[in-house]
């Protein structure tokens, strides 16, 4: 028998630039640039889609929403990342502080469906300007339609029932649960002694920290193992480059979880409305944290302008919840009381009677239209705060921070903002121009831009989640609930994901074509 002699190695394989001599070797040092992201190919890489920062209280859904995503565009969870990092140190150091920061927060808050209780009960209300011109309204026969209005800040998003909450909790019909903003601590008292000494379970995640760093160093190492043939044939469209954006990931969420920590489950805040709700039946709350100031209000807090939105403006300004506009002067909130009764005429429906009397003045008398009644437009319109009743600033609330503190927060977050963010942008590219020059070597025109359409929708959702952390750290995908949100963000996630797996499939066509050879110094 006779064989045919093989064609030389260097024919078959390509050879760098230094001509090295080329040995066969096995091509499983070649596939861990491409395939150790999946982690259905190798368990002891499966952690790497968990290397961005999970939500308090999430639901496994929303772990695989996040999990999926950071799989095929990994710059999403460097953003999420920074965005944590960044909100981490804009506020005190007390860990409840910390929690609000984190989104690991949720207060009760009143309703669209919220009804005034038959038993009188204080709160802070807006009258509206024509019963302070015109006086109050008594006697049966000029009852004017009137409809409560609950104001909702656009600092706030929804719990839904599938996220879960340390404790056990039934709210009356008229309440749920948000998850508040930062601007929520100019209107609780963080900095009431009982509430800094508070601690709370966060995990620092030791195991997903050593496997991140893990894989930090075998990007490293893979991408010192794409020197040589594979960036003479590929340049700048080499497969082993597309490992270091896993690499950044895998290094934010390390310095993440170690600043930051997870939180398993979302802490409820006791507040003056959590007090009102656990009044009224059947309402059971046990396992709320926090201590709230509560102050009889005198003849000299009968009105207050109150707006969260300036509070966190300007740090002097105190007061309750939402203004009636942002365009606008903020709502006067009164003190008043307010309460509930039902009369049934002698001839025709039972009627709901609203009943207001404001401090020092004679009651007020409406009948009141429910939330639900959709036909009738009320005549007068009260306005009630979703989350506050308080007037003013708590005494130890966490506006209260010395000169020295807020400078040093200030340099960090320019820090953050001007240098860190923008070398996170800047940093892809910077790599690739390093290792390459931009050379196209023997790439097609189709590899290099897939490869860097899959960097720079990279770019994009590193920007989104970057944004959408920062306005709603605990935003989780399936508590969405605006319809722009819903139709938008689903959008968005699948063509990055569609980039991302198109980037997956060049990558492998790719690893086929430079076969099993490697060059050895």
């Amino acid at each position: 028998m006779i064989h045919k002699e093989s064609p030389p190695l260097k024919s078959l394989c390509p050879s760098s630039q230094n001509d090295y001599p080329l040995l066969p070797i096995s091509n499983h040092r070649q596939y861990p640039a491409v395939l150790h992201y999946r982690p259905t190919y190798q368990p002891a890489n499966q952690p790497i889609t968990r290397s961005v920062p999970s939500d308090p209280g999430a639901n496994v859904i929303d772990h695989v929403i996040w999990s999926g995503l950071a799989l095929f565009a990994p710059f999403a969870g460097r953003g999420k990342s920074f965005a944590l990092i960044l909100r981490h140190f804009q506020v005190g150091g007390s860990e409840l502080e910390k929690a609000l920061t984190r989104g690991a927060v949720v207060v009760v808050a009143r309703s669209r469906v919220w009804k005034p209780s038959h038993e009188a009960e204080e709160m802070y209300v807006v009258i509206p300007d024509e019963l302070k011109r015109d006086g109050p309204v008594n006697g049966t026969d000029q009852r004017p339609l009137a409809r409560i209005q609950i104001i909702h800040g656009n600092f706030l998003s929804r719990v839904t029932r599938f996220m879960d909450i340390h404790g056990r909790i039934d709210l009356p019909e008229g309440y749920h649960f948000c998850i508040p903003q930062v601007t929520f601590r100019h209107i609780f008292p963080f900095r009431n002694p009982n509430n800094t000494r508070i601690k709370l379970a966060r995990s620092k995640g030791w195991l997903k920290m050593f496997v991140a760093l893990f894989q930090v160093i075998y990007a490293v190492i893979t991408l010192y193992r794409t020197r040589g043939d594979q960036l003479a044939l590929f340049g700048y469209a080499a497969f082993g480059l597309s490992v270091f954006p896993y690499a950044f990931m895998s290094m934010a969420y390390l310095i993440c979880t170690g600043f930051v920590g997870e939180y398993s489950h979302l802490y409820l805040l006791q507040t003056a409305i959590m007090a009102e709700a656990m009044a009224r039946k059947p309402g059971c709350i046990s396992g709320a944290i926090g201590d709230f100031e509560r102050r009889e209000p005198g003849a000299k807090d009968e009105q207050v302008a109150s707006s969260v939105d300036d509070a966190a403006a300007d740090e002097n300004a105190g007061g309750a919840a939402s203004s009636g506009g942002q365009n606008g002067p903020p709502d006067i909130f009164t003190h008043a009381k307010i309460s509930l009764r039902r009369e049934t005429p002698s001839h025709g429906q039972p009627i709901d009677i609203l009943k207001i009397q404001v401090d020092g003045r004679k009651p007020m008398e409406f009948t009141y239209l429910p939330p639900e009644d959709k036909f009738q437009s009320p005549e007068i319109t009260f306005k009630i705060s979703c989350i506050a009743d308080q007037h003013r600033l708590p005494d130890a609330a966490s506006s209260v921070v010395s000169d020295r503190a807020k400078l040093m927060n200030a340099k960090l977050m320019r820090f953050l903002q001007y240098v860190i963010i923008p070398l996170a942008l800047v940093s892809p590219y910077l790599l690739i121009y390093l290792l390459t020059r931009f050379e196209a070597r023997s790439s097609t025109v189709t590899q290099r831009a897939w490869m860097m359409a899959w960097i720079g929708s990279g770019q994009l959702a590193f920007l989104i989640h970057f944004m959408v952390a920062m306005a709603n750290p605990g935003l989780c995908p399936t508590a969405i609930s605006n319809p722009w949100g819903m139709l938008i963000l689903p959008i968005i996630g699948v063509i990055l994901v569609v980039i991302g797996l198109h980037g997956f499939i060049i990558v492998g066509k790719m690893l086929m074509q430079f076969g099993t050879c490697s060059a050895v110094p």
